[in-house]
Order: structure tokens, then C-alpha cells, then sequence
């Protein structure tokens, strides 16, 4: 028994480095499973929050859209009633300036925008929309560059719509009803 002895002592050993080889491999497969699995979950987390990282940059891109249209729609809407009737002031001596026969001038300040606010689920819309109604006679070379001088003096008012008529008792001149709109807006605090 003694020339097995060695003998056995190799297998005996061989044989627990091949189990404890074999049970540590088990074991590191467990561990790498777990690690794989919680990858998998961090890794879909950090999707998560890219999206929701996405999301959150949209709504303050969309605030700072927001905050940049309201201030350069600032500069094109009237703030008072005062502004409004200085709008038609301007116009008023912009038609004397052209030739032009300011027959009718016709402030209406009630809002004539549509209801835009039973629609809207966030916030209320600042603007009311109103009307300057002018009835005009001049000739007719003189009432373009009178649209041009008002566009381009009085930017918070917009052309909406004109027609044109032959006055009856001169040849060379026209009536023309003109209809601008103003945005009247409350400034927001």
C-alpha cells in the first residue's frame, strides 16, 4: 500500500483541486450572472434617464421659447388704451402727410380675437386683439406709400384688410376702408 500511497495522494489531491476548481468556477458563474443581470438594469435606467433627461430639456427649451416670443411680441403689441390712440394718432397724421382725407376714424376697443382661452389647458392668453376702422380719400398713388409709411412707424399695428371704392364726386381720388388690428397685451409679472 505504500507504493499506492503516493499514488492516492495524487488523485486524493488532484481530485479536491478539481472539485474546489469547479466549485469556485460554480460559484463566479453565479456572481458573473447577477453582475450581467445588474447591468442590464443599470444600463436601462441610464436609458431611462436620458429620455427623462430629454424630456426635461424640451420643456426648458420650450419656457425659454416661450420667454423669448413674449418679449419680441412685446415690442409688436400695445400695453395701454393710451398706445391705442396714439396708434391712431400717428395714422391719423400720416394720412395728412400723404394727401389723404381722414373721412372716418373708428376705434373699436372691445377684444375681437376668438375664444382662445376655452381652448388652452396651461395658461391663459395675454392678448386681446382690437380693431382701428379708417375711411379714407385721396388718390389712389397716395394710399400705397400710406399702408408702407404705417407699417413702417407703427409696428404694433397690422394691416387686415382694405377695399376700395371711386369717389363720385372727384375723378381722380378713391375711398378707401381700411381695417388694421392691434394686439393689446398684459404685461406679465
Amino acid at each position: 500500500m505504500s507504493a499506492l500511497n503516493p499514488r492516492i495522494r495524487f488523485f486524493v489531491i488532484i481530485g479536491i483541486s478539481v472539485f474546489v476548481i469547479v466549485g469556485f468556477g460554480w460559484y463566479n458563474y453565479g456572481i458573473l450572472s447577477e453582475i450581467k443581470s445588474a447591468e442590464g438594469i443599470t444600463s436601462g435606467l441610464d436609458r431611462e434617464l436620458r429620455v427623462q433627461d430629454q424630456v426635461r430639456q424640451n420643456i426648458v427649451d420650450a419656457q425659454t421659447r416661450r420667454g423669448d416670443m413674449l418679449s419680441s411680441l412685446d415690442h409688436d403689441v400695445v400695453h395701454s388704451s393710451r398706445e391705442y390712440e396714439l396708434a391712431a394718432v400717428t395714422m391719423r397724421d400720416l394720412a395728412k402727410k400723404h394727401d389723404i382725407v381722414v373721412l372716418n376714424l373708428n376705434l373699436r376697443s372691445s377684444d375681437t380675437f376668438p375664444p382662445l382661452n376655452q381652448y388652452t389647458k396651461v395658461k391663459q392668453v395675454p392678448l386681446e386683439r382690437q380693431r382701428i376702422d379708417l375711411r379714407l380719400n385721396g388718390e389712389f398713388l397716395n394710399i400705397g406709400p400710406f399702408f408702407d409709411a404705417v407699417e413702417k412707424q407703427i409696428k404694433s399695428v397690422n394691416l387686415h384688410s382694405y377695399k376700395f371704392s371711386l369717389d363720385p364726386n372727384a375723378a381722380k381720388k378713391v375711398i378707401a376702408e381700411v381695417v388694421y388690428y392691434t394686439y393689446r397685451m398684459e404685461q406679465e409679472s
